[in-house]
């Protein structure tokens, strides 16, 4: 190695002092051109500053934010969501508000709003009893062969029930019997439950609506009271139309309303009054019970 080392360098070095020449284009050679040797070593960038930035400027560091500092900031969050989550709300009762405005049609009600269908009646139990019996296996095709079938078992139909006993008979009664029974409180619950905007829609629509049942209704005032317990005593003359009669009877009535006596009258007005009070009295039990439900 070290023969290596002085056939490099000291040529180089022997050749500047004695040609000056040389040596000054050696010397304006070293400084266009860094030369590296094993003798020297690395140099080492630094990396660029900042704009702005000085070697006397602090270093910044994230200030980190105290306990009450994060509870103010998780209570506005939580602030904001509440009051997010009421605008949610209120649109949602607005949307329900409106639709109960918008005109209810009997197509789009649901099912459970619909009232309860009437029940059959004895004759009408055993007519779809035996009308599948008869009717087996035939399939009219056509209007025509559907008409007749239909006439043939009716006519059938009609003779068998007329042909039972009584004893056959009162089976299809007590049946009867039951399923009345269970329409009345089908059909008072059914009122209980159900919005007057439904009833209205029902109404409106021209379909026939259940009676309601007498302890829902509201106790009839005196005159009226007076016309139920009378009208059975009006006699008609046989010989007016049937548009006519209601007629009669309602004038005539009118008559014999202003001619009772006043004892009648009070007697009646008693009655009116005590009813209404236990029906109003009836009807804020149902709503304090209904509002803690």
């Amino acid at each position: 190695m070290l023969p290596h080392f002085v056939a490099r360098v000291f040529p180089r070095a022997y050749a500047s002092v004695a040609s000056p020449t040389a040596a000054l284009r050696t010397a304006n050679a070293r400084q266009r051109v860094v030369a590296r040797t094993f003798l020297t070593t690395t140099s080492v960038a630094e990396p660029a500053k900042k704009s702005g930035a000085t070697e006397d400027s602090p270093k910044t560091t994230k200030k980190r934010r105290t306990s009450a500092e994060v509870a103010a900031a998780k209570a506005a969050k939580a602030a904001e969501k509440a009051k997010a989550q009421k605008a949610k709300e209120k649109a949602k009762a607005a949307a329900a508000k409106a639709a109960q405005k918008a005109p209810l049609t009997p197509r789009r009600m649901k099912k459970e709003d619909r009232p309860p269908k009437a029940p059959s009646s004895a004759y009408n139990l055993f007519v779809s009893e035996q009308y599948k019996k008869l009717l087996g296996d035939i399939k009219p095709t056509t209007s025509e062969d559907r008409k007749r079938v239909f006439g043939e078992i009716a006519a059938q139909v009609s003779n068998g029930w007329k042909s039972l006993s009584d004893a056959e008979k009162k089976a299809y009664q007590d049946q009867a019997d039951t399923l009345k029974e269970e329409y009345a409180r089908a059909k008072e619950e059914w009122y209980k439950n159900t919005s007057g905007r439904v009833i209205f829609a029902l109404r409106r629509s021209g379909r026939a609506l259940p009676q309601k049942p007498a302890s829902l209704r509201r106790p009839p005032p005196p005159f009226i009271r007076f016309h139920l317990e009378h009208f059975k005593s009006i006699e008609v003359p046989a010989d007016l139309p049937a548009r006519e009669r209601a007629m009669y009877a309602t004038k005539r009535l009118g008559e014999m309303w202003k001619q009772a006596s006043d004892e009648e009258k009070a007697r009646l007005n008693e009655e009116y009054q005590k009813e209404l009070k236990e029906y109003q009295q009836k009807i804020k039990d149902e709503q304090a019970v209904a509002s803690t439900a």
